[in-house]
């Protein structure tokens, strides 16, 4: 498999019990099971994968024998959890793990993807070591492939008079993508104020099969009438995006077939930066 050394969801944590399964990951047959201390245990004949359990997952080490990274940070979950309205949702896909980063990177899926209206351009940057606090970065900066983008939308998921209706309403949305070879941390801020965080990895069952998984945190209001109506709508657009996966087979295909210029410069170059991790899988092994 074309995989990038990185860490790879095999499944949720709530799934893997002390009997032992059989999973499919990395185009292969594994087992894993608890073993006696409720350590998560991944297996191939064996070889046994380095393990890790967070964030409510069963994280596996995919290249060299020693990770090259630790698990990306995503401290919302542990630290300020009950400030925000959260949301879990996952969904698969014929396409490669690559790709479906890329697509996340590529800001034109703003509009192809979510059926958003945008007034003037989008503004996008992919940025470097310079533009950025590495002690704030998710993921070790070696490992980290980052960028912002900009832009004034009319609505989003359809659903702009009733966010309006709430004082919700979208007007300058920016989003910091903070990636790495498996997955990325998204933090949207939604007219100055950081309202949404995303965090996602990836399960690569085989070659071009993956399961994409999305944690969401969107920040309460505080206002007891406001926030079971914003969940309302937050869980709403949760629910719509697990729609994409009847049409994500048709945006992969276009996105596939589209002819690369100037405002795709960014995804070339993740492209390298992916590639440079396929190539240490086999490093020290």
């Amino acid at each position: 498999m074309n995989l990038a050394a990185s860490w790879y969801i095999a499944m949720q944590s709530k799934e893997l019990s002390n009997k032992s399964q059989e999973i499919q990951l990395f185009g292969r047959s594994l087992v894993a099971w608890r073993d006696k201390v409720g350590q998560p245990v991944i297996m191939e004949d064996s070889l046994t994968y380095v393990t890790r359990e967070d964030y409510g997952y069963i994280w596996v080490w995919y290249g060299p024998i020693n990770p090259l990274f630790d698990l990306p940070q995503f401290d919302i979950i542990k630290s300020k959890k009950y400030n925000y309205i959260h949301n879990y949702f996952s969904f698969t896909a014929k396409t490669s793990v690559q790709t479906i980063i890329e697509i996340v990177l590529n800001h034109h899926h703003i509009i192809r993807l979510h059926n958003s209206s945008i007034i003037g351009q989008i503004e996008h940057t992919c940025l470097n070591e310079k533009d950025v606090e590495l002690s704030k970065l998710p993921i070790p900066k070696e490992a980290w492939f980052g960028t912002i983008t900009e832009t004034r939308m009319k609505s989003y998921f359809g659903i702009s008079e009733i966010t309006n209706f709430l004082g919700l309403k979208i007007i300058n949305i920016t989003n910091r993508i903070d990636a790495w070879p498996s997955g990325f941390l998204s933090r949207i801020k939604i007219n100055g104020q950081q309202e949404i965080n995303l965090f996602s990895g990836v399960t690569p069952i085989s070659e071009n099969e993956i399961k994409w998984h999305v944690l969401i945190f969107m920040k309460k209001t505080n206002n007891l009438l406001l926030d079971p109506l914003y969940y309302l709508i937050f869980f709403w657009q949760t629910k719509a995006s697990q729609l994409v996966d009847k049409s994500i087979s048709n945006l992969i295909s276009k996105y596939l077939n589209q002819s690369f210029i100037d405002t795709d410069q960014t995804v070339l170059k993740f492209r390298q930066f992916y590639e440079n991790w396929v190539a240490k899988v086999n490093e020290t092994r």
